[in-house]
């Protein structure tokens, strides 16, 4: 392969006890392979940065849920470099984190299916309330996941499972948007002062991500697209920094529009804060959807 060394290789054969089947997913972050234990057990492993990796064991083992990745292992990598690790990696201790293998369709992926049945509110209330539970330690211990979305999601027969817990592991150890002028975390799912560099972690972050999407699974589309459709990645990032809760959510129903003016408000002054508030307000919205009531 053109590139490689004769201390490069294209994927990694082992971790601890664990061997390499297939590559999964490569990002500026991190890489995640399949892999199996010498029981045949399969796992999902992701190479990165050691601190980050560290960190981000120790934040899935502080919840526990069925509606959460179950972390299994972890341990330092020093074998050759591979021709799939970003660029972020050189030069850095790596380690790996080995966790259950998530076998479904991710959340973004099935939203863009054709003749796509959008999911039922009532149900979208449901499987997010018991995401949202399972992260209580999470957000009591003052930590966050970082980057609630879609594609962080993803539909298996038990429900819906949350998983990547990176980004709130890079601000557990301390590293205010890691990665120099980079924003961490997603268009249409962040709190506009996420946008500010070296902004200070808010619990309400969360919040903000899942009350995000909640509207795109209820809606079928962002609340950024509320009026007007997103026509390119620039609309989307000047529309995320000056997103006014008034006028993205005025056309909602009640209670929807209660609960997004609170959950996802532009000012973080006015926005829902405190953890156990925060699963309030959404029983009360999944006990008011469970009724039948129309979003718009």
């Amino acid at each position: 392969m053109a590139g490689t060394t004769s201390n490069t290789i294209v994927v990694p054969g082992r971790f601890g006890s664990y061997t390499v089947t297939k590559r999964l997913a490569t990002t500026f972050m991190s890489v995640v392979y399949k892999a199996q234990n010498n029981q045949g057990r399969e796992v999902a492993i992701k190479l990165g940065p050691r601190n980050e990796i560290k960190a981000e064991y120790d934040l899935m083992g502080q919840v526990s849920s069925p509606h959460i990745v179950k972390p299994v292992s972890t341990g330092c990598y020093s074998g050759p470099q591979c021709v799939d690790m970003p660029a972020s990696f050189y030069g850095k201790p790596l380690g790996y984190l080995a966790m259950e293998f998530l076998e479904g369709i991710t959340l973004d992926k099935y939203l863009r299916r054709p003749n796509l049945c959008h999911f039922i509110p009532e149900e979208v209330v449901d499987q997010i309330f018991k995401i949202s539970e399972g992260l209580l330690p999470l957000w009591d211990n003052g930590n966050i996941h970082g980057d609630i979305k879609a594609y962080n999601v993803m539909d298996l027969p038990r429900g819906l499972v949350l998983f990547d817990f990176n980004i709130g592991a890079i601000y557990s150890i301390g590293a205010q948007n890691g990665y120099g002028s980079v924003v961490l975390g997603s268009l249409g799912y962040l709190a506009p002062e996420r946008h500010l560099h070296g902004a200070v972690p808010l619990l309400s972050w969360d919040f903000f991500g899942i009350g995000a999407l909640i509207y795109l699974l209820a809606c079928g589309k962002s609340y950024l697209s509320a009026r007007d459709p997103l026509k390119s990645k620039e609309q989307m990032i000047l529309k995320s920094r000056d997103h006014d809760a008034e006028y993205n959510f005025k056309f909602l129903s009640e209670p929807w529009r209660s609960f997004m003016m609170k959950i996802c408000h532009h000012d973080p002054n006015r926005r829902v804060a405190d953890p156990r508030r925060f699963l309030c307000e959404l029983e009360e919205l999944r006990r008011k959807a469970s009724d039948g009531l129309k979003i718009v």
